[in-house]
């Protein structure tokens, strides 16, 4: 399965694919995992993930012409789906580049079964006038691959939502929250780190998205994601959708004093990127519900198998939601209700009901 990922230079591309190799070892209940096609060498996000988190010395630069990873997606022992992701220079979208990655992007996009698109999440209307022109032009080379695939699923990912106004050095105040949960949780089970965690992971999500809801429910935030659904909406065809906030650095926000891999080291923080690793796992998830029979069978022969996949996918990324590693509305978790935002959505591939 192949899966591209767009977005203009400076949103934050190159961060948001090396956090999706946190999965390598951060998994969900169900165990799916993200893997390096060749565990004897490094894939591209393999290492630009090990620079990001201190683990290797480097510098990660920009993106040029198209840059491809072979990863595999595992559960447990077993190797599931090969995946290939394909990553490409912002300088392509460019309509006067006019450059030769352009082209063979327009040549090739019809061939993926799915496509994230990455724009910075805008702190006031005037950033969002330049992220509506930065999607428009990324749902221009979306148009190349639906004429050949309509149902492929585009995730909008709105990157970066740790620069947002209301999310500005929340760490130590989201911290206290966390603390008073975990203190909660310990004098109520005693030592039993089982049902500790168990019950971290269903409520974590409440307390991080507390702090996240007011940072994306802006007149600004709404601007750019309600040009993603009009889009949708008006091609007239069947395509599966979904909106991420996302962080690929976490709730860091140090004052641009260290570089990341530094702050990691001195502050003793756990590398925990937000929204990432959700999305990805749905866009993969969507192709798998809507691919023909003939297609999955050709990517797993055993039709068991592949349901099954489905349905741990969807527990791994509700997980993400409720651990507080994605975003979902508390508000709206709600079997009768159905905001963009909320987590019953998942499961749904239109996942906006916005009215015409």
């Amino acid at each position: 399965m192949k899966f591209m990922v767009l977005g203009f230079s400076g949103v934050g591309k190159t961060f948001y694919l090396g956090s999706l190799f946190k999965l390598r070892y951060d998994i969900g209940p169900r165990g799916i995992a993200l893997q390096d096609k060749n565990f004897t060498e490094k894939s591209w996000i393999g290492n630009t993930h090990e620079i990001m988190t201190g683990i290797e010395v480097g510098s990660i630069s920009s993106t040029m012409g198209l840059i491809d990873s072979s990863m595999v997606l595992t559960k447990g022992m077993d190797q599931i789906v090969d995946i290939e992701i394909t990553d490409v220079e912002g300088q392509a979208l460019n309509q006067k580049s006019g450059s030769q990655t352009a082209q063979k992007l327009i040549s090739t996009i019809e061939d993926y079964d799915g496509l994230i698109l990455i724009v910075k999440a805008p702190r006031n209307l005037q950033e969002a006038e330049r992220s509506k022109e930065h999607l428009g032009q990324m749902l221009n080379f979306a148009r190349e691959a639906l004429k050949g695939n309509e149902r492929i699923p585009m995730a909008l990912v709105l990157n970066q939502i740790d620069l947002l106004p209301e999310l500005h050095r929340i760490k130590p105040r989201l911290e206290e929250e966390l603390e008073k949960l975990e203190a909660e949780l310990d004098n109520k089970y005693g030592g039993n780190y089982s049902l500790i965690e168990q019950q971290l992971r269903i409520r974590k999500g409440e307390v991080v998205n507390k702090f996240v809801k007011p940072a994306v429910n802006t007149r600004a935030v709404f601007q750019v994601y309600h040009t993603f659904f009009r889009f949708i909406k008006a091609t007239k065809l069947i395509v599966p959708n979904k909106v991420f906030p996302c962080t690929s650095l976490g709730f860091v926000n140090t004052g641009d004093t260290l570089d990341f891999a530094t702050y990691l080291a001195e502050s003793g923080q756990i590398y925990e990127p937000y929204g990432s690793a959700a999305s990805f796992l749905w866009v993969i998830y969507a192709r798998l519900k809507t691919l023909p029979k003939v297609r999955l069978m050709e990517i797993m022969p055993n039709e068991a198998g592949s349901n099954l996949l489905v349905d741990d996918l969807l527990e791994d990324i509700r997980d993400l939601h409720t651990s507080g590693k994605a975003y979902f509305d508390p508000d709206q978790n709600n079997p009768t209700k159905s905001g963009i935002w909320s987590l019953r959505n998942i499961s749904l591939l239109e996942s906006h009901t916005m009215q015409a």
